[in-house]
């Protein structure tokens, strides 16, 4: 008995079909909704909103915190910066720095306020970024920014700045994990 073969351009062809179609159905919800959805989406989101510590607005651009138990008004903002790409410098980490460095130079001859640190910041070994310091009048300012890559979009720059009047706990650690939710890093 003589088993019957397809033509190669049959095989080629469902091949091909399943490859093209994979990446689209493989895509989890969240990547064709809004692009906050994988963090609202979250358990770690609700359990934040609903506790007496936050009032959180999801705007399409951002999504504003601001706390009610942090020892003075604290408002945060997470936004997502896409494509973030190197532009003149040799990787997009390079070039937040030299912005950062440019914006402390404005920010000193204006006399408008002071960098006072910045560091490289992590989650779970995978997300890497940095964290600015800075002071306005009687206001501490934190940034934070992840990178990462995305598949559909380049790369991703997600930003969260904190303001705060001097010596109010700057809630970094759970602005830090929204941010890490936001990536599919999680």
């Amino acid at each position: 008995m003589q088993q019957k073969r397809s033509p190669f351009w049959v095989l080629a062809a469902m091949l091909l079909l399943f490859a093209l179609s994979f990446p689209w159905a493989a895509a989890p919800l969240y990547a064709r909704d809004d692009q906050f959805s994988r963090l609202t989406g979250s358990a770690l989101f609700k359990r934040t909103k609903e506790s007496d510590d936050w009032d959180i607005t999801v705007l399409p651009e951002a999504i504003e915190y601001v706390c009610l138990t942090c020892g003075g008004p604290v408002v945060a903002r997470l936004e997502r910066a896409v494509p973030y790409g190197p532009g003149d410098h040799g990787s997009a980490a390079q070039r937040y720095l030299a912005e950062r460095k440019q914006f402390c130079a404005t920010l000193v001859a204006s006399r408008n306020g002071r960098c006072v640190s910045h560091r490289e910041i992590a989650w779970s070994m995978v997300l890497h970024g940095f964290s600015f310091q800075f002071e306005l009048g009687h206001e501490e300012v934190t940034e934070m920014v992840f990178f990462y890559p995305d598949y559909d979009l380049g790369l991703v720059k997600l930003v969260t700045v904190i303001r705060g009047e001097k010596g109010a706990r700057l809630p970094e650690s759970l602005l830090k994990a929204h941010m890490a939710r936001m990536s599919p890093f999680y």
